[in-house]
């Protein structure tokens, strides 16, 4: 209602009689409505979904987990990533040794 009055220039003697302060006043309600709107949309979609649990989070949980298998070009550096990342973390095992 408030921003209403400030577009038509019509209302009470509360509110801003100059221009640029109608123009402040109403930027800000605007801000405040899609800020209020978009938290709002957020905390919905977050309470309506469940998370999801990964198969796993680290590189050591691919190295040990055996039911995954990792498919990475030869030549690229994702692999080499892999195997700087494997050898330094999980050096004893077979998979390393695959690798390398």
């Amino acid at each position: 209602m408030v921003l209403t009055a400030l577009v038509f220039s019509a209302g009470n003697e509360w509110l801003p009689s100059a221009q640029s302060s109608r123009i402040v006043v109403s930027c800000t309600w605007i801000v405040l409505l899609v800020v209020t709107s978009t938290y709002h949309g957020n905390l919905i979609a977050s309470l309506a979904t469940k998370p999801v649990k990964l198969p796993f989070t680290t590189l050591n949980e691919v190295a040990m987990d055996t039911q995954y298998t990792v498919l990475i070009r030869p030549d690229s550096s994702q692999r080499t990533l892999l195997e700087v990342g494997i050898q330094e973390t999980c050096a004893g095992l077979e998979l390393a040794r695959d690798l390398c």
